[in-house]
């Protein structure tokens, strides 16, 4: 009877450390959806590891970050200007104000979409200040899980009024695999029951043009494969679904790039903090760090690092100023001010000298 109940047992434990999850619209972000980036791109220095059942991933060794990048999703309604009738079918957007740029999503229950790009800086003209996918660009195919396959083809047009109009169409074939799950470790922790899917890309240009002058375009080249990139996102059920992306060279041989995401700590380019909310001395000379709060409902001090780990937190108790002794080491650093009921009620930066 012991000898059973250890079998079952130890059958159990395989199945729970086979999980195999499976992504679906849930997971996908929405409006007031906020990440951070963490990005290391020198080439070489990471392996992506092996594909298949139960792998353990490891991108936390080594990693240096070399950017960061803040990621705030909005609705489309609440764009500025006219940056809302850009693009009508989208339901999700990235703006970006610091590089006048905007990004739009479709997303559904068959995958996250890019419809497409929409640049307003003022020295932007058309048509080359808006790109638009149709059909649109899959980023992400729902459901999607272990072994599963998925094809798509996405065109972008652009047109050159002349004489003749140049048109070039930009044809992108896409094939995602989930080519394997088990245990992912970046700065930010380890976490189990990973999805990893491989997305590879190359692209097709072909050169029509109007020689009549009618509208009707006839074909002239087509210049062929190019542009092929190779891309492995590391995905999980739940609100923090996009944990990594390693992106490799066009052979699929170096890794490029490494980047991993934070969920929850705000765009700080993005957002401007009341003025009830002081920190001081900005940068911090010495080991004395100052909060001033002028709210009631401020419960908690969060401090993260530049890899999105928790550093420092501490409870407070509303309206005061605090003082701190932050003992960390030099760099660049985020602070959140959390309510009682667990909202960021405030966000910020600052630099240790």
């Amino acid at each position: 009877m012991r000898n059973l109940y250890l079998f079952i047992y130890c059958i159990l434990i395989s199945v729970s450390t086979q999980a195999q999850p499976t992504i679906t619209q849930s997971d996908a972000p929405v409006a007031g959806t906020q990440w951070t980036e963490f990005d290391d791109d020198r080439p070489g220095i990471f392996t992506l590891g092996a594909a298949g059942a139960n792998q353990s991933w490891n991108y936390a060794t080594g990693f240096m970050t070399q950017s960061t990048n803040y990621l705030s999703f909005s609705s489309i309604a609440s764009l500025p200007g006219n940056l809302s009738s850009q693009f009508p079918g989208a339901n999700l957007a990235l703006n970006f104000p610091s590089d006048s740029i905007c990004q739009y999503f479709d997303v559904n229950n068959t995958g996250i979409y890019i419809d497409g790009l929409y640049t307003y800086s003022m020295l932007a003209m058309p048509p080359f200040n808006k790109f638009d996918y149709n059909p649109n660009n899959l980023f992400i195919p729902f459901p999607f899980t272990y072994n599963g396959v998925r094809n798509h083809v996405s065109k972008q047009e652009v047109v050159i009024v002349g004489t003749p109009s140049i048109k070039t169409v930009i044809s992108t074939l896409q094939q995602f695999n989930g080519d394997g799950y088990g245990s992912l470790t970046t700065p930010a922790g380890t976490f189990p029951n990973v999805l990893r899917i491989k997305s590879f890309s190359y692209s097709i240009d072909s050169t029509f043009a109007d020689i009549s002058g009618t509208g009707n375009y006839i074909f002239v080249n087509s210049g062929g494969a190019s542009d092929s990139s190779y891309s492995y996102f590391h995905m999980r059920n739940g609100v923090n679904s996009f944990l990594c992306v390693v992106d490799m060279n066009n052979t699929n041989t170096v890794v490029e790039s490494v980047s991993y995401l934070v969920n929850g700590i705000v765009g700080i380019e993005e957002t401007s903090n009341p003025p009830s909310v002081l920190v001081y001395p900005n940068p911090l000379i010495d080991q004395k760090l100052n909060i001033h709060i002028d709210q009631d409902d401020v419960s908690q001090v969060r401090i993260y690092n530049e890899q999105g780990q928790v550093v420092y937190q501490q409870a407070v108790y509303g309206a005061d100023t605090y003082s701190f002794e932050f003992d960390f080491s030099k760099g660049f650093y985020l602070y959140q001010l959390i309510s009682h009921g667990g909202q960021i009620i405030s966000n910020g930066k600052f630099i240790k000298q």
